[in-house]
């Protein structure tokens, strides 16, 4: 029963709640005087969270002033953070202050500072007040906490700083008081490199382009040596590759002074960019000719020859305004040019020169014409991978899961798979494990990174890590289905072989490849990787299970959950998979940590058919003493223990 004291803290709090929300103060103050409570009683209240909710950053969020000032006269905390949303996001922890400067209510921050709040208050991610009346463009507010010694130069976690989202939201006002402001790093870079005249670029306003550079910002690449220059053509913003390559840039910089901040060559690979965007996303084609007639025209150096590659059918680039002409209806040949002209500008290591190309062999696939589409593939793959300063990255498995999908696709149309294309993708799965082994023994963070970003990179890698696993169970699935149609046993020995040197790479729950073999492909893949669930393998798998005993996998290996390959083989109702565990081995009677064994987790029918009983003595007196003889347990030999303990 709750006591009456804890009854009147509970209708406290609802009373604030919903005052916070309505900004009633009238009704608040009626309902409060019908009620018996201490003054301490209340501002506790006021300063409590509740499903992190908290009254004052409520009453801040939306706008009630009069509420924020009664709230702080009874005990409310200026410092006080809790959830509020804003666009339909539901945000955590944000302080009062940084909830009313994102919302725009200038007295109320007013209020908060004047009472004292601190104008650096962070979120979880890092973001200040400054920065949150910046995204939206207060720049009322943006004045008055400057003023008030709002520190500009504090970064979110991603290394954005005010004057970056100001420039990105396009935002001209605030962006002049930030430039005002002394002292302030106009070339700063976010943790990606990128600095405001790349975020200029991204929100194609050619005004505040134009005044970073009349401040001094440099034409700085980001990690990806892409410059503010490319960042707009790779949008697609006309304005701003317009503004370089009609030479209106001229008119403020000069003709002397112009090479300092772009070179001919660059402006032409933008324009040429550019035309890759009216080809591939505008779906212009005329535009995108028109586009690279222009770049020949302003490119003061010649085009560097490419290697002719089969995947491109040995073509090149177009390189005269004759050539450009000729093939305006030639759509394909329009086509493989924007490829070859983006992968030239942005350079293979790119994540969009490899996205282009995958959907170019996408589109082969949807018309029936599978080769070309692995041509396609296999050279983006193999591009990615050479250029990557890591062993595993979210486009490299994309790359590899997307051959996993055609394969599947092939096989419901009942084209035949080829081994040597599943041999190119296993290959590169277990080249990927060689050298996840090697990074992961030579690796050291960053020591600029905090503890949450080397936590939340940490995850990043456990979940990379899990991916290839599954995607090496798949293509293994594929792999056993071909060759035991074509009997190839001498290339299933070396699959084998393979496996051997994986079977025992476990990850953070201490699972194995053969655990999640024995678990339900909705399991063990995140719907965002179930991209065409109607063609994906099933598992449990009976074929891989099998493949990976014959590798050396532990039939009875424990997970850090307390599960076992029979008892998630059991969990996900797979009879056969059992049944194969059972033949290589597994020890029906051993649980998982929950004392479950398979005679539990399977219906009884489907247990009886497995034709099983307790017929070893030692199995008996084993399953005795994990239940019953906490004594004589203790007594057993070191050597037998863990036996014991299984039961």
């Amino acid at each position: 029963m709750i006591s009456d004291a804890t009854k009147d803290n509970l209708l406290l709090i609802d009373i604030l709640q919903e005052a916070s929300q309505s900004g009633n103060l009238v009704r608040l103050r009626r309902e409060l005087e019908n009620l018996e409570y201490e003054k301490d009683q209340l501002q506790s209240l006021i300063n409590q969270n509740v499903e992190g909710q908290n009254v004052l950053v409520t009453a801040a969020r939306n706008g009630h002033r009069k509420m924020v000032q009664w709230l702080i006269e009874h005990g409310a905390n200026v410092e006080s953070c809790g959830s509020c949303e804003f666009d339909s996001d539901l945000l955590e922890n944000v302080p009062a202050l940084w909830a009313a400067s994102a919302a725009g209510h200038f007295t109320i921050v007013q209020t908060l500072v004047f009472e004292g709040a601190n104008v650096n208050s962070r979120t979880k991610t890092n973001s200040t007040p400054l920065r949150a009346a910046c995204f939206d463009g207060h720049e009322h507010i943006v004045n008055y906490l400057l003023k008030r010694g709002a520190d500009p130069e504090i970064a979110n976690r991603y290394g954005h700083t005010c004057l970056m989202i100001a420039c990105y939201k396009g935002h001209e006002k605030c962006v002049d008081l930030l430039l005002d402001f002394d002292g302030l790093d106009i070339d700063r870079r976010s943790n990606k490199g990128t600095t405001a005249l790349h975020d200029a670029a991204e929100s194609n306003n050619v005004s505040i382009f134009e005044k970073l550079l009349k401040k001094g910002a440099k034409f700085l690449r980001n990690e990806l040596q892409v410059s503010p220059l490319l960042t707009a053509s790779l949008g697609g913003h006309e304005k701003i590759v317009n503004y370089f390559a009609t030479g209106k840039f001229l008119e403020n910089f000069g003709d002397k002074y112009y090479k300092e901040i772009v070179t001919k060559a660059e402006i032409a690979d933008a324009v040429e960019l550019l035309g890759c965007w009216f080809v591939d996303k505008g779906r212009d084609l005329a535009k995108g000719i028109q586009l690279w007639s222009w770049a020949l025209l302003i490119r003061d150096t010649p085009i560097p020859q490419r290697d002719l590659d089969p995947a491109f059918e040995y073509m090149d680039e177009l390189r005269t305004m004759t050539e450009m002409q000729e093939v305006i209806a030639d759509r394909h040949r329009v086509k493989m040019n924007s490829l070859m002209v983006r992968e030239r500008v942005l350079g293979p290591k790119h994540p969009e020169v490899s996205f282009y190309i995958r959907y170019r062999g996408a589109v082969y696939a949807d018309a029936g014409n599978y080769t070309r589409c692995l041509q396609l593939w296999k050279y983006a793959l193999n591009k990615q991978i050479i250029h990557s300063t890591e062993p595993l990255s979210p486009t490299i498995l994309s790359s590899l899961h997307s051959f996993v999908d055609l394969f599947s696709v092939m096989e419901s149309k009942n084209e035949p798979l080829n081994l040597d294309d599943l041999l190119f993708v296993w290959n590169h799965i277990h080249d990927r494990f060689r050298k996840l082994q090697a990074f992961n023994l030579n690796f050291s963070p960053k020591p600029d990174l905090t503890k949450d970003q080397m936590d939340e990179k940490e995850q990043e890698k456990e979940k990379q890590f899990t991916h290839l696993r599954c995607i090496l169970l798949l293509i293994l699935s594929k792999m056993l289905k071909t060759l035991s149609k074509n009997g190839n046993h001498v290339q299933r020995d070396q699959l084998i072989l393979d496996l051997k040197r994986l079977v025992r790479i476990n990850d953070e729950k201490n699972q194995l490849l053969i655990h999640m073999a024995c678990q339900k492909e909705s399991d063990i893949l995140n719907e965002k990787h179930c991209r065409s669930k109607s063609l994906i393998e099933k598992f449990p798998n009976k074929e891989v299970i099998t493949a990976l005993i014959e590798a050396g996998s532990c039939v009875d290996s424990k997970t850090s959950y307390g599960e076992r390959p029979l008892t998630l083989a059991a969990k996900a109702q797979s009879l056969q998979a059992v049944q194969t565990l059972l033949e290589n081995g597994a020890h029906f009677d051993f649980t998982n940590d929950a004392g479950q064994s398979i005679a539990d987790l399977l219906p009884e029918e489907e247990f009886k058919t497995l034709n099983i009983d307790i017929s070893c003595l030692a199995c008996i007196c084993a399953r005795r003493l994990a239940k019953f003889d906490r004594v004589l347990l203790n007594r057993v030999p070191k050597h037998l223990k863990y036996f014991v303990e299984n039961h």
